[in-house]
């Protein structure tokens, strides 16, 4: 099997885009169902909806019902002279709209400091989030707490937790500036911080429906020392992404392109990945699917990699073994490397679909490409033989060009 390129998506902004992500908010679609509750049109699960952040503008694609191509559901900008959007995750909407269809929200942050709460159903921002006196630099949601957001500030040296309907500062948790990433726990009882020297918090979150209508404030004592109770973690450089992969594992990244997988519960480390081509630093985000089987990270030369979190139980009895383990998985080669003709400005962001079909990668001015897997007889780049290696660029950038298409 192969991935090639499918559809290369440059966006007007003409600015770096500094996030990029598949909406995760619903169960996993199933695609034998029939009579399954749809979502804003997109399907029982919308998994095949993605969002993207650059410049002063958001925009939501869908890359599943325009064949070969991707269709741009809603175009945002966002006119507040000055500001920027910095970053943006999906928050679950189920429950907090009353469209007959449903809706999705992605939740945006800006170099104001605001959190804004943006329909896709209706295309327009519905709900504003002012607290931060800095950039927002990272969100995070739990499928545990539906309703509510965290949102970090790292300028600031602060997470704020929010009532995202009701536009309501919960809790600010003062982390401190040193603090670069988060991520919010399955259950919703805690979230994770990397900091600039390598370093993993824990910081307990409260039930928000038990918080008193004051904004409570949490100080650092509060938090635990992760990296010194995770046996074999080795983060010697600043984290700046973090994905939970299971109710109990995580993976994290660091700036110097190792990337851990550990259970927090055991208390050790599952299995580690040295980004190839990081002897330039690699500030790429991290993406894992929801099933904690693949991640992908990118390098500072435009390619993306794809990476098992763990052997599947075929290649495990090939080898004999009686058990999967992450071990293993951490010892083998990418599954895919995977790079755009003569592209080599680093990757921002990637992202990798719940399907394991779709692999989305960010460099460049606005450029974000779509990588698609097919079997060996659906690959277009198997259907000819090809001469040499020059040929096959070639071919693949001709390819890149007949799928651009503009937002």
């Amino acid at each position: 099997s192969a991935m090639v390129v499918r559809t290369v998506i440059r966006e007007n902004h003409g600015d770096v885009i500094r996030k990029v992500a598949f909406n995760r908010t619903l169960p996993p679609r199933d695609e034998k169902a029939e009579g399954k509750e749809s979502f804003c049109g997109f399907g029982e699960s919308a998994g095949n909806v993605f969002a993207t952040v650059g410049g002063n503008q958001a925009a939501v694609y869908d890359g599943r019902n325009f064949g070969n191509y991707v269709g741009l559901v809603v175009h945002y900008t966002h006119d507040e002279e000055g500001v920027e959007l910095t970053t943006c995750c999906w928050a679950d909407a189920r429950g907090f709209t009353k469209h007959p269809k449903g809706d999705l929200h992605l939740c945006l942050g800006a170099s104001s400091g605001d959190v804004l709460v943006l329909s896709v159903a209706e295309a327009a921002i519905t709900h504003l989030l002012k607290g931060h006196a800095a950039p927002v630099t990272q969100l995070a949601t739990s499928p545990a707490r539906p309703g509510y957001l965290l949102s970090l500030s790292t300028k600031g040296g602060e997470v704020k937790l929010w009532d995202m309907y009701q536009e309501r500062c919960l809790a600010t948790f003062e982390v401190g500036s040193a603090v670069q990433s988060i991520a919010w726990s399955p259950d919703g009882a805690w979230f994770v911080a990397g900091t600039a020297t390598g370093g993993l918090q824990k910081w307990p979150v409260e039930d928000p429906k038990a918080l008193s209508e004051g904004e409570k404030r949490v100080k650092r004592a509060a938090s635990e020392n992760l990296k010194a109770a995770i046996a074999g973690l080795r983060h010697r450089e600043a984290v700046d992404a973090i994905r939970f992969a299971s109710t109990s594992t995580c993976l994290s990244k660091s700036v110097d392109g190792h990337v851990a997988l550990w259970d927090w519960a055991a208390g050790k480390s599952l299995g580690a990945w040295d980004v190839p081509g990081s002897s330039m630093r690699c500030y790429s985000d991290l993406d894992v699917t929801q099933d904690g089987k693949y991640f992908v990270v990118g390098n500072a030369k435009g390619a993306v990699f794809v990476f098992r979190t763990r052997e599947e139980e075929e290649e495990a009895k090939e080898r004999g073994s009686t058990h999967t383990t992450a071990e293993a998985a951490s010892k083998g080669e990418p599954v895919a490397r995977l790079e755009a003709y003569k592209q080599k400005d680093p990757v921002r962001c990637c992202a990798i679909s719940d399907d394991h079909r779709d692999v989305l990668s960010s460099l460049g001015d606005a450029f974000t490409f779509r990588y698609q897997h097919f079997k060996p007889k659906n690959n277009p780049k198997t259907k000819q033989p090809k001469k040499n290696e020059e040929e096959a660029e070639a071919a693949a950038a001709g390819e890149e060009k007949e799928n651009t298409a503009s937002a």
